[in-house]
């Protein structure tokens, strides 16, 4: 968790400078599910001194997991989505059913990221507001399933892009 959690901060913090191609897609309208997974693995399997990170993984709960985390016999499934407009724990329990089912048949502790598609006319969410916890119970069953779900908003713009965004509509105003 703490790695997908620095993640996240570095996301919002870093520049295209800093992150180069790599980052490219969290300016993006755009941007790929695809892109995102594949950030947030090279993200993870660098930082990970032991555990397999792996993407697409087949024969999951009957599926392929998005991100694959493995610490022997513990697994860790890291379910991930792009969403076009704002993201909000309503709109990021859509995905959990998909998200919960990869834990049917291990640890009941998984992870839900959605990538948050839109432009905004100010800056993103603060990093605690695009981490929290949520949980299901499957219908028919009685063990919830767990979920540390996180968005990492895309669409930026730097600091500057918005001050002069607002100077000009201030400027704008004054001349009327």
């Amino acid at each position: 968790m703490l790695q997908v959690v620095l993640f996240c901060k570095d996301r919002q913090d870093a520049s295209l400078k800093e992150l180069r191609a790599r980052g490219a897609y969290l300016r993006d309208q755009n941007a790929t599910e695809f892109q995102f997974q594949s950030d947030l693995r090279e993200w993870l399997s660098g930082n990970f001194l032991r555990g397999d990170v792996r993407t697409e993984v087949e024969g999951v709960a009957t599926g392929r997991a998005d991100v694959y985390v493995g610490f022997g016999a513990h697994r860790f499934v890291i379910e991930l989505k792009r969403h076009q407009g704002m993201v909000n724990a309503d709109v990021a329990r859509q995905y959990l059913g998909q998200a919960g089912s990869y834990q049917g048949t291990n640890v009941k502790l998984g992870m839900l990221g959605v990538l948050e598609l839109v432009k905004r006319e100010g800056p993103p969410a603060s990093l605690e507001e695009c981490i929290w916890y949520d949980a299901i119970v499957p219908s028919g069953t009685q063990v919830a399933r767990h979920h540390v779900v996180f968005r990492v908003p895309g669409v930026l713009s730097s600091p500057w892009a918005l001050s002069a965004k607002a100077g000009k509509v201030v400027r704008d105003s004054a001349s009327d």
